[in-house]
């Protein structure tokens, strides 16, 4: 054996083959070389990011408070800032970093104020709508309350006044007057005359008041008459339909009680007959429906 071979039972030569990495038995070739050498790599990239910390995320980086060895910290510090005080001289400024609004859309940088500007806008709009409108329904709601208690009253009054005009009749019947005092303290079904002058008399003098009053006289189908508002009609035989208000009832409604008291001594709200004045004075609370308690006007 010459001085230049190796012995390949020799330690130098065992240590060559594990260096390069080629065992006995197996064929050498640059594939499996490679192959180790990526091996190799992989090997040391993991052992070396198990030993690197991991990185926090945004959101864990933004609620840690800032390290006292930070540049910024130090900086605050050597012009008087404490931790945990608020900023300024008089330390009543923020005490948090200002927060990051993290965009992650492709709007320009103002779009999301103005998106805000015009939502409260149609807020304010649709609010001053339903404020409208609510007061639109109470209104509506109070008009029609105030209409229906304005035609009940009047009902009523007309129910009191034709009631009574018909005790006047009555009594005035006894007494043997054969026409009214006035023309009003008669029921019109009542006022009729076999004498045709005297029936063209009653109607002038109607015609006369009725104009004085303001009071229209259409033609009429049948019905007697009708309150301005509540549409009250007496079903009578007169054909002459007379329109009439609230305060022409309440007027001759107070004249005819006055010329009963003082007649027949008949108080129209108690119903009732008495045989002198002296006894109405004493038995009657007094004139008008307040001192009986009645209350005809709408509430």
């Amino acid at each position: 054996m010459s001085s230049d071979e190796e012995d390949y039972m020799s330690t130098d030569f065992l240590e060559k083959l594990e260096q390069s990495d080629i065992r006995p038995g197996l064929v050498f070739s640059s594939k499996t070389a490679r192959q180790k050498e990526l091996q190799k790599r992989k090997l040391e990239a993991d052992s070396s990011n198990n030993t690197k910390k991991t990185r926090p995320s945004l959101k864990e980086s933004l609620a840690t408070p800032i390290d006292k060895n930070n540049k910024g910290f130090a900086l605050l510090s050597k012009m008087g800032f404490k931790e945990g005080s608020g900023l300024g001289k008089s330390g009543d400024g923020i005490k948090d970093p200002v927060p990051i609004s993290m965009k992650v859309d492709r709007s320009g940088l103002g779009t999301e104020t103005v998106r805000n500007e015009k939502k409260k806008k149609a807020e304010k709009m649709i609010e001053e709508v339903r404020s409208m409108r609510d007061r639109a329904m109470s209104m509506q709601r109070d008009q029609f309350r105030s209409e229906k208690q304005s035609q009940f009253y009047e009902r009523r009054l007309f129910g009191v006044l034709r009631n009574n005009q018909r005790v006047c009749f009555k009594l005035d019947s006894e007494k043997g007057l054969t026409w009214p005092v006035d023309i009003f303290f008669w029921p019109p079904s009542e006022m009729k005359s076999d004498d045709s002058e005297d029936e063209g008399a009653a109607e002038e003098i109607e015609e006369e008041t009725n104009i004085k009053r303001g009071i229209s006289e259409p033609e009429s189908d049948g019905d007697e008459y009708l309150v301005s508002s509540g549409k009250v009609p007496e079903m009578g035989e007169d054909k002459t339909l007379k329109v009439l208000t609230s305060q022409e009832m309440t007027y001759q409604l107070g004249q005819l009680e006055s010329y009963l008291r003082k007649t027949y001594f008949y108080c129209i709200w108690c119903s009732s007959l008495y045989k002198d004045e002296e006894e109405l004075d004493c038995a009657c609370p007094g004139e008008g429906p307040a001192a009986h308690g009645e209350n005809l006007a709408p509430s």
